[in-house]
């Protein structure tokens, strides 16, 4: 009982009631997490999820039809929607502030693992939470239809829009599969390795026509031959390469004052010297004099990275310990030229790059990776492959919302102008 107020548990509930309801759902989800471990998706996998949705959306029109009690009611009230959503904004905060992992080792005993907070989306209460909103927000949109009107077509559009997204996103979310295919230039890979090692074979065939790569010009450093760590410790000096030219380069690392002679930015070694050249082991040289500052002393020579290829490597030697080098470049960009081939017969030629991707039908398809040793001289292509089936729902539902939020500003601006 609460003093001088509504007695607790009285209907119709309010903000009191729903608060301790969702801490309640939240305090059975960890404990279901502490007994049996992460929720198993393996229920929500084609087509168990299509039936579960149905049932969902069963369950929901009967509620909101037959149910004509004060529980019904409160399901789809205000306060609920508001604890509901304080309570998913809470769990999406500890995802933004914990470190979430894809699993806990085996001898992982960390209070919050146990838990389920470093796998939220897995988790008991998450998914708890996740499934009493649905059913609220269902029952929302029932009881409003009970009374259709027009004038409340932003409220069906934003709510309807909600519902689908966070329906297909939840049920869809066990279909979801990550997959890694690396594909050799010249030749047609349709095989990944799934968990396990096990190998699967995908509807469609990725042939890999071109791998390329641009680079940004190097760095110059000194480092110290016995340690190899770049000077001075702790708050290492480095001076930029620009491609514009040699007079581009003059700065000062310690008591040397560096200069670029020569830059060529795809060169390999011959004899002494470098000499342009496109080959795909080609790698960044420079000719550099590094002039002490205290004593006058002159060091004139080449600098090279070496790239993939280790004998290409030079370096400036200053002193007895000290060593005038350069940086290995960092790509800049790097694509790949594909032909992709699916079961139907359709040939797609697509160059593919990073956040450049490519959909067919229910695969998307990302720039992974490369041989990072090998740099622009990698002989593979590594390509992500994403299958969602019910990425085309949440889209719809995302459309459908914003159709509601023009509709909300429209519908503001003409009160504004009624008003007026």
């Amino acid at each position: 009982m609460v003093k001088n107020g509504r007695p607790l548990w009285q209907a119709p509930w309010q903000f009191r009631e729903s608060a301790l309801v969702c801490c309640g759902i939240a305090a059975a989800g960890f404990a279901l997490q502490a007994v049996i471990g992460p929720f198993d998706f393996f229920f929500l996998h084609w087509p168990g999820n299509l039936f579960i949705l149905a049932l969902l959306c069963i369950g929901i029109a009967l509620g909101a039809c037959y149910g004509k009690t004060s529980f019904s009611r409160w399901l789809s009230s205000l306060p609920l929607a508001l604890c509901l959503i304080g309570a998913l904004l809470f769990f999406s905060l500890i995802m933004g502030f914990t470190p979430q992992a894809g699993g806990a080792g085996p001898g992982d005993a960390r209070l919050l693992a146990r838990l389920g907070l470093t796998r939220v989306t897995s988790a008991w209460p998450f998914i708890l939470l996740y499934a009493f909103t649905l059913v609220s927000l269902g029952m929302t949109i029932v009881r409003r239809f009970f009374n259709f009107s027009l004038r409340d077509y932003v409220f069906y559009l934003n709510h309807i829009g909600l519902w689908v997204v966070l329906a297909a996103a939840g049920l869809g979310a066990a279909d979801v599969q990550r997959l890694v295919m690396h594909v050799r230039e010249g030749e047609t890979e349709w095989r990944v390795y799934g968990q396990g090692g096990a190998v699967l074979e995908l509807p469609l065939a990725v042939t890999l026509k071109d791998f390329a790569m641009e680079e940004y010009p190097p760095k110059l450093a000194v480092i110290n031959m016995q340690t190899g760590r770049p000077q001075p410790e702790g708050k290492p000096l480095f001076l930029p390469i620009s491609a514009s030219g040699p007079e581009a380069l003059r700065g000062r690392l310690g008591v040397w004052e560096v200069s670029l002679e020569s830059y060529i930015h795809e060169a390999i070694k011959k004899g002494e010297d470098y000499v342009p050249s496109p080959m795909p082991v080609s790698t960044p040289a420079a000719l550099v004099k590094a002039r002490n500052t205290l004593s006058g002393e002159i060091k004139r020579g080449w600098v090279c990275s070496g790239g993939s290829v280790p004998e290409f490597f030079s370096g400036l030697s200053l002193d007895g310990t000290l060593l005038l080098v350069m940086t290995r470049p960092e790509p800049r960009r790097y694509l790949s030229d594909i032909v992709v081939l699916t079961q139907d017969g359709d040939k797609i030629e697509h160059r593919l790059e990073v956040n450049k991707p490519l959909r067919v039908g229910f695969w998307n398809l990302y720039q992974y990776s490369y041989d990072s040793k090998a740099g622009k001289a990698s002989a593979y292509s590594s390509i992500e492959l994403v299958y969602d089936p019910w990425l085309y729902p949440v889209y719809a539902g995302v459309a459908i919302m914003l159709a509601g939020g023009v509709c909300l500003v429209w519908a503001g601006a003409g009160a504004g102008r009624a008003r007026s």
